[in-house]
């Protein structure tokens, strides 16, 4: 049963990745060349098997744009649609990756060949893309440097000043991980 969500999670349906009903959420179908077809075919039941991990399959493409998300289990169909649409409207030959922990609402987006010009553009818009779609713009890898910019778009400024204690209290010199979060 688990082998058998992760492999419905991951969301690969022919040239398309993302949903997570199995249906083709790309309007604009990505050809892709017949080893990338055959490496994600045979990736699959390795995959939800536990014989190798996602992260290994996504590394043969190259280094993807990660994004680590949380979203109300409601959203996570809109999203996976309207994440994958938002791609092809800016990356047309990337292919994106869903997958996570799809019972507690955490996901890995993870977006295949997509170059820095294109990172730059789908980046900024996937975060208010999450955060339209009620979510946390970091899930359990943490905010980081990154997305410290985009940290109001899902904690309000109570949050965010209650963090800032918190690190304050537990880090009063400011020596771990300065400038990560906070200036």
């Amino acid at each position: 049963m688990a082998g058998e969500a992760r492999a419905h999670a991951i969301g690969i349906r022919g040239s398309t990745a993302g949903t997570t009903d199995g249906s083709d959420a790309r309007p604009n179908k990505v050809r892709l060349p017949i080893r990338i077809k055959l490496a994600i075919a045979l990736a699959v039941p390795l995959v939800a098997m536990g014989l190798v991990t996602l992260a290994e399959v996504v590394s043969l493409f190259g280094s993807p744009v990660k994004f680590d998300v949380a979203l109300p289990l409601s959203g996570i169909a809109a999203f996976a649609t309207d994440s994958a649409a938002l791609i092809a409207r800016h990356a047309p030959a990337a292919v994106p990756v869903l997958f996570g922990h799809v019972g507690e609402g955490n996901l890995h987006l993870n977006v295949l060949r997509c170059d820095g010009e294109q990172e730059a553009t789908i980046y900024p818009a996937m975060m208010e893309l999450i955060a339209a779609h009620g979510g946390n713009v970091s899930s359990e890898h943490g905010v980081g440097s990154r997305k410290r910019a985009y940290l109001a778009m899902s904690r309000q400024p109570a949050d965010i000043a209650v963090m800032r204690i918190i690190k304050n209290a537990l880090d009063p010199t400011g020596y771990l991980n300065p400038a990560v979060l906070f200036d």
